[in-house]
């Protein structure tokens, strides 16, 4: 189910192990959650423990080390600059830029005959996000290893807690030479160089030198394997946690059950029959200088990728669809190689920073960013950080540094908590919707609900029209009504009360119509239309089930007012 084998004799020279998975309880239609087997209320209901998610000291200091929010390219030239973006030069911002995806897509979405030269400003104030970044891409851009095994390494690095001893010592090898001796001089705050890429550009990085030392311990750290291996399981599989994890395996079907539970305790990205018995070194960039696990039991490599196209990477490469995270490693390899053979090609810079985005802002019309000035981006993605410091400061922030020159310019954010304290915006709010569409949103979320797991699963229609609120089915359709619930006007009010005032006062305004990602996760940008998604059944599960989608997310663009 979730191996191909080439043929009889290696399936049966496999058979020790393969018959115990086979036989695993999670592959069994009829798999339900420890608290119905139980016959108990699940922690996470009232009464039970506070809710902790375990990791770095029990989500103290966490690190969030991979997006979940599904990559972005944030050019899409095919609906703005079109065809002449071949000949284009780019000046980009990543203000907040969180890991290397958005990037990646960014540059992989150019023309592939791309002649202009790309500026890349690539922010983030986390110390081990911005250095994490630094290694992975110099993996990827140094010319001394051909670009498949490079995207190899890249992939491991990102993703897998363990690593060969050859991938470590390469990792070993990186941290030396980009910090040597020469990168710390004596008494200097701030540390800044270069190194070159496989093509004509260059990866820059400037940071507070103490703050890159303290990275440094990282790597530099002799924790054993087993330590740190101990202390990941402790992190993604501690006991008290069963009844999350659980939750979140009855949205999965049988196959990418077993998938996702193998990653957990493995925490390594590749195929689901891969041998890990040689993967005997830590993988020193997810780990804490004291051994323990960087980030939270509920990071899922999977959420930061169309689920999609994770797919489709997986059946050219012969991985069976149950064996997601197969899929995943192949993708993202494919991803990067990409990637690399598109840096080698074109003339791209990439700025690494570590600051306060709003510091970067106020940083480059001083000079101290170059070769950016005020005007010069022609786009900026911000990723969340509305959701902390309110758009109106983003705006106020960045609206300075906007290409006005070109009108496809973009200042782009998204919003996960918006909702929250703003009337009208989620499903169960006072008064939100009449009788009529508040039963038109329970049917769609049904229908999705039973049409994605059926007949993999126990769901049924008996069991969502239950009173039990424990039932999983009941739990999922709860927290799924928001998915096909159309907060529009809410979010618009949103918008108009945070955000259009400053806007305006800037020269900037709210795109009528998106043009480099729809303003809703189910919507694409030619059916903006849709005040909710229309979707079919596998494309719910893929989105939202397997992929982790919040449904109140939005996106939202601001252009130059002409």
């Amino acid at each position: 189910m979730l191996v191909k084998y080439c043929g009889k004799a290696c399936q049966l020279a496999h058979w020790s192990k393969h018959r115990q998975d086979c036989g695993h309880p999670q592959l069994k239609a009829n798999w339900q959650p420890a608290w119905v087997t139980e016959n108990r209320s699940p922690a996470f209901i009232g009464g039970g423990p506070p809710i902790t998610q375990f990791g770095r000291r029990a989500n103290q200091n966490a690190t969030y080390v991979w997006g979940n929010v599904t990559a972005i390219d944030c050019l899409n030239v095919a609906r703005n600059e079109g065809s002449a973006a071949r000949s284009a030069d780019f000046k980009l911002c990543f203000a907040a830029s969180g890991d290397i995806r958005n990037l990646v897509k960014t540059i992989n979405g150019l023309p592939s005959d791309y002649s202009g030269k790309c500026d890349i400003l690539f922010n983030d104030n986390n110390s081990i996000v911005a250095n994490r970044n630094w290694i992975i891409l110099y993996t990827l851009l140094q010319h001394t290893i051909p670009i498949p095994g490079a995207a190899d390494l890249a992939a491991h690095f990102m993703y897998s807690a363990a690593l060969s001893p050859v991938a470590s010592a390469h990792l070993n090898r990186c941290v030396y030479i980009l910090y040597g001796e020469d990168v710390f001089g004596d008494g200097q705050k701030l540390a800044a160089w270069s190194v070159p890429t496989r093509g004509e550009g260059a990866l820059h990085m400037m940071a507070m030198t103490e703050e890159m030392k303290d990275f440094l311990r990282m790597p530099l750290s002799t924790y054993k394997f087993e330590d740190a291996m101990k202390n990941m399981r402790s992190a993604m599989l501690h006991p008290s946690r069963v009844d999350y994890r659980d939750r979140h395996l009855a949205c999965l079907t049988p196959g990418h059950r077993m998938a996702w539970t193998r990653h957990q305790q493995t925490g390594v990205l590749g195929p689901y029959s891969a041998d890990t018995m040689h993967l005997t070194e830590p993988n020193r960039l997810l780990f804490a200088a004291d051994g323990e696990w960087l980030t939270i039991d509920s990071a899922n490599p999977l959420d930061g990728w169309d689920i999609s196209a994770v797919l489709a990477s997986g059946t050219r490469h012969g991985i069976n669809p149950n064996d997601i995270y197969g899929c995943l490693f192949f993708h993202v390899k494919d991803e990067f190689e990409e990637f690399a053979r598109r840096i080698e090609r074109f003339n791209v810079n990439i700025h690494l920073t570590q600051f306060d985005a709003r510091m970067v802002s106020k940083m480059i019309p001083e000079g101290f960013v170059k070769p950016f000035t005020l005007g010069c981006f022609d786009r900026i993605e911000t990723s969340n950080l509305a959701d902390y410091t309110g758009p109106a400061d983003i705006i106020d922030c960045w609206a300075p540094l906007l290409n006005k020159q070109n009108k496809h310019a973009t200042l782009f954010m998204y919003f996960m908590n918006w909702q929250f304290g703003q009337p009208g915006a989620q499903f169960d709010d006072p008064g939100a919707g009449n009788a009529q569409e508040r039963q038109d949103v329970i049917e769609k979320t049904t229908a999705a609900l039973v049409g994605a797991l059926l007949p993999s699963t126990m769901y049924n229609l008996k069991d969502l029209k239950s009173n039990s609120t424990s039932q999983p089915c009941m739990l999922r359709l709860s927290a799924d009504t928001d998915i096909f619930f159309d907060n529009s006007a809410a979010f618009d009010k949103f918008l108009r009360d945070n955000a259009e005032s400053k806007a305006r006062t800037c020269g900037l305004r709210v795109r009528e119509r998106n043009s480099i990602h729809t303003r809703r996760f189910g919507i694409p940008l030619s059916k903006q239309q849709n005040k909710v998604p229309e979707i079919t059944p596998e494309e719910f599960y893929n989105i939202y089930s397997l992929g982790g989608v919040d449904g109140p997310v939005r996106f939202v663009e601001f252009e130059t007012c002409p």
